[in-house]
Order: C-alpha cells, then structure tokens, then sequence
C-alpha cells in the first residue's frame, strides 16, 4: 500500500518540486493550491500526512484548514 500526502501550497513551483521528489521516493501524490481545495480533496484522497503551507496569503484560512484537519 503507497502512503498518500496531499500538498496544500499557493506557489506552484514548491507545489511541483514537492510533487516530483516525494513520487521519486514512491509516495502517491495530490495537490491543492489553497485551503478551500484542500478540504474538499480530504475526505476523498483520505491522505496519511497532509504537507500545508502555512503562511499561504490567506493566513487566517490556511491556520482555519490546518484546525479542521486536525
């Protein structure tokens, strides 16, 4: 079984670099560029880490999404 991450970032180039390395390492990928998406992509990817950029423009959603996750 391939541990999935979903990675919530705004700028695409992390979202692309975080993309390649971690398929490189065997891991299955999905992306979100803002929290909204994220939480939308949760309970259908069901994802064992979710890699959340913090400091996203929309602060206040990105600290928003990080409570819901947990």
């Amino acid at each position: 079984m391939t541990n999935k991450i979903l990675i919530v970032d705004d700028e695409p180039f992390n979202l692309d670099l975080l993309e390649q390395e971690l398929q490189e390492q065997g891991y299955e990928i999905e992306r979100a560029s803002d929290g909204a998406e994220a939480l939308e992509k949760l309970p259908v990817f069901l994802p064992d880490v979710v890699l959340l950029d913090y400091m996203m423009p929309s602060q206040f959603f990105s600290r928003m999404s990080c409570s819901s996750i947990i």
